[in-house]
């Protein structure tokens, strides 16, 4: 069976992405390359620009499925874009001209399917690429903002740094993360199918804020992280945003992301560890082995690789 897909006489696609990625992604993609497809028959000269929008907006969705939870698209915000466009750059060394022409097709993409009424309303409808002299940088939290934070930030923001930078946990999972999916005593996190771990300083700091609400009354419909109020509703993007903004003036980190916490943390667990196989396995980072180029220090990886292999004794 050929791996490409057709739409009607057109080349429009990869089967092996189409066929993996989440389903409402797929159909978000099929009317945007339907209406594509339907003015490349006046526009003949159109039909080679369909094919390469589709191309790069298939690329976007399998980058999704594999970095990002295979999360529906209009959960997509511009932080979300720029990491791409970072990926694009470091990872597959893409020149800016690139990644530009990459980064639009989705969101010309995102603006019919809105135009449309298909999808809500996102910061992505706005979205501008930084310019050419911009770079697109992810914050590695250093052994000294991690104690300027012990000592500064409110118990609220440092269980949630902290936890963060245990777990390297991701946003969508954090958002909604309760109570009964936390064993403080082994000190496990159970999402799904997949266990994360936080340390013992964790633990303490979930045990007291667990007691604190009990003792408060404090109703949290069994939520983990919480704003000031009672609220049914689990915390939004924005509640993580504010919190790392205020975040960042206390420990000195400019434009600091809930993603630099789960990068600083990979960064940290490879560092001491020297395995990028136990790493990805302990921090929920599957793709880890062609992430770590630009996680680490390639030239110190390779060195603590083979003392680890040495270990190993084989």
């Amino acid at each position: 069976m050929s791996n490409q897909v057709y739409y009607k006489d057109m080349n429009v696609g990869r089967r092996d992405i189409l066929e993996t990625v989440n389903k409402q992604n797929v159909y978000y993609w099929q009317i945007y390359i339907k209406y594509l497809y339907e003015r490349s028959q006046t526009e003949k000269h159109h039909k080679n620009f369909v094919y390469e929008e589709s191309r790069y907006i298939s690329k976007f969705l399998a980058y999704i499925y594999e970095y990002m939870n295979d999360i529906d698209i209009t959960h997509i915000t511009r932080d979300d874009l720029d990491e791409y466009a970072y990926f694009l750059s470091k990872e597959l060394g893409l020149s800016y001209h690139g990644i530009c022409r990459e980064m639009l097709s989705f969101v010309r993409c995102y603006k019919y399917l809105f135009g449309k009424g298909v999808v809500p309303a996102s910061d992505v409808l706005n979205y501008k690429m930084k310019r050419k002299h911009e770079k697109y940088n992810s914050n590695l939290i250093t052994d000294e903002q991690i104690e300027i934070a012990k000592n500064k930030l409110s118990d609220n923001l440092k269980l949630y740094m902290m936890f963060s930078l245990s777990t390297s946990i991701r946003m969508e999972d954090l958002l909604i993360l309760k109570w009964d999916q936390i064993d403080i005593k082994e000190r496990t996190v159970h999402i799904d199918d997949k266990f994360l771990y936080f340390n013992e300083e964790v633990a303490e700091m979930l045990q007291k804020e667990k007691q604190n609400r009990i003792d408060n009354e404090f109703n949290d419909y069994g939520y983990v992280f919480r704003g000031q109020h009672e609220n049914p509703e689990p915390i939004s993007k924005i509640v993580i945003s504010r919190w790392c903004g205020e975040i960042e003036e206390i420990i000195g980190v400019k434009n600091l992301r809930h993603l630099d916490f789960r990068h600083s943390a990979i960064k940290r667990l490879m560092r001491a560890s020297g395995s990028v196989g136990m790493t990805s396995i302990i921090m929920d980072c599957p793709n880890l082995k062609s992430q770590a180029r630009f996680l680490i220090d390639e030239e110190m990886n390779n060195d603590l690789l083979q003392k680890y292999k040495d270990i190993c004794e084989i």
